[in-house]
């Protein structure tokens, strides 16, 4: 449902299938680069990213099947570089879930291959924010059992070996 600016319309369905759509989340627009709708959205075992613009397109971004998952997608532009992120939690049945990624420039159509954002340990629940119009992803992270809140830039993720560009929250 939209608000016109004359009330709200009667609501209608952006996309439908015969499975179910869930995790939506729209996708972070600081600086209004796409003057578009842009919501995440995961169907099956794979994520999607569904735009309405001058026209509606549907993108399978992260394709899973039996034994891999994609769920719990975040997205977001960054003005650092001009890409939109997308993340997702990753999971098959040998391994625990792990965040990946792909990105491309704002103004392009071409994805990057998938990335881990960190190196592999159990990682949930990914978020962007925007303070400050920096955007940056917060997620779960568990080291030696313990669960922490890390922050990322965009820029950082797939800096594998090292925490280079983290912040954990709440340590000294």
């Amino acid at each position: 449902t939209v608000d016109s600016g004359d009330g709200w319309n009667p609501h209608s369905l952006l996309f439908a299938s015969s499975e179910d759509e869930l995790d939506p989340t729209f996708v972070l627009d600081p600086y209004d680069y796409t003057n578009s709708l842009e919501i995440l959205y995961s169907r099956g075992n794979s994520v999607f990213l569904f735009t309405r613009s001058e026209t509606e397109k549907n993108e399978l971004l992260f394709q899973g099947n039996d034994s891999v998952k994609y769920y719990d997608p975040a997205g977001s532009y960054s003005f650092d570089d001009g890409k939109l992120y997308v993340v997702a939690v990753e999971e098959n049945n040998e391994e625990a879930p792990y965040l990946v990624y792909r990105s491309r420039s704002f103004q392009d159509t071409l994805w990057s291959n998938k990335q881990d954002i960190v190196d592999g340990s159990l990682a949930i629940k990914p978020k962007f924010t925007n303070p400050d119009y920096e955007s940056m992803l917060s997620f779960e992270k568990y080291f030696n059992g313990h669960g922490r809140v890390l922050l990322i830039r965009p820029e950082d993720f797939g800096t594998t070996g090292s925490s280079f560009g983290l912040l954990e929250i709440g340590r000294a």
